[in-house]
């Protein structure tokens, strides 16, 4: 028995990808009516209309990617297209191994997860060689974000962004602490406490680059109580975080750190 040409048992088994033809896929496909021109290759996904279009990361309507285009077809046509296998396609030139995300131009992959204000993520194949590729699309998508442990979520995009908010201050350093899930630069970071320790108590307020051994130039000590201080320039890498952490003698009230930065993306 064989399957567009293809014994069963190398379907459902092991099979040489190597052999496949150029623009050819194996694994699960089924048809679809498509809302736009798509070309062989690219990622579409399921509209309200019930038409197959292009997935892009910026646009959350057009998201998540679901299938792929097996074949070049005019808007309203009906295209073969894979929900799950193996896909060649010779102009491409991927890096074996890694994994392909849905891109910001429509229908598109790209090997970098996408970073932005509204951007979304969605893992949706893995490269097995240059020009192949193990179609998956993951079922989830995130939406990329830089947040302040207790302030919401703050959209940074790309270039200038200015940042703030209010952070519950706790001993323990991991729950406060304002992320960025990228490289970049944080300029002026600037924290205040807004509350007194109280009678009798005192802390000391440190800021410092999260699994580093030695603090910021930003530290409010006993003395200052509701002072305020800042660090000019914070570099920080992929996933890079800023901690606020103080030290407490005695029961000191309730404390808040507000804080404000400039963040540049590198």
């Amino acid at each position: 028995m064989s399957f567009e040409g293809y014994a069963v048992a190398g379907l459902i088994g092991f099979w040489d990808t190597t052999t496949l033809p150029d623009h050819k896929g194996i694994g699960i496909w089924d048809f679809g009516t498509v809302g736009e021109d798509v070309v062989v290759g690219e990622v579409l996904c399921l509209k309200a209309d019930g038409k197959r279009w292009k997935a892009r990361n910026d646009d959350a309507a057009s998201m998540p990617g679901a299938v792929l285009a097996m074949e070049d077809k005019s808007a309203g046509e009906t295209c073969k297209i894979l929900r799950y296998g193996v896909f060649r396609d010779d102009s491409w030139g991927w890096t074996a191994g890694s994994r392909l995300f849905c891109s910001s131009t429509p229908g598109d992959m790209t090997h970098a997860r996408p970073i932005g204000k509204y951007r979304q993520y969605q893992s949706v194949a893995k490269a097995l060689l240059t020009n192949i590729i193990h179609f998956n699309p993951c079922v989830l998508e995130h939406k990329e974000t830089a947040f302040c442990g207790g302030c919401g979520e703050v959209f940074l995009d790309a270039g200038y962004s200015s940042i703030n908010g209010v952070q519950p201050v706790t001993d323990n350093p991991d729950k406060s602490c304002i992320g960025l899930p990228y490289a970049g630069v944080l300029r002026d970071l600037r924290v205040r406490l807004t509350s007194l320790p109280g009678a009798g108590n005192s802390w000391t307020f440190t800021v410092w680059k999260a699994w580093a051994d030695t603090a910021l130039a930003c530290t409010i000590g006993p003395e200052e109580a509701s002072a305020e201080d800042n660090v000019n320039e914070v570099a920080l890498g992929v996933d890079g975080r800023i901690c606020m952490h103080i030290t407490k003698v005695g029961e000191p009230v309730p404390t808040f750190a507000a804080w404000s930065a400039h963040y540049y993306r590198s």
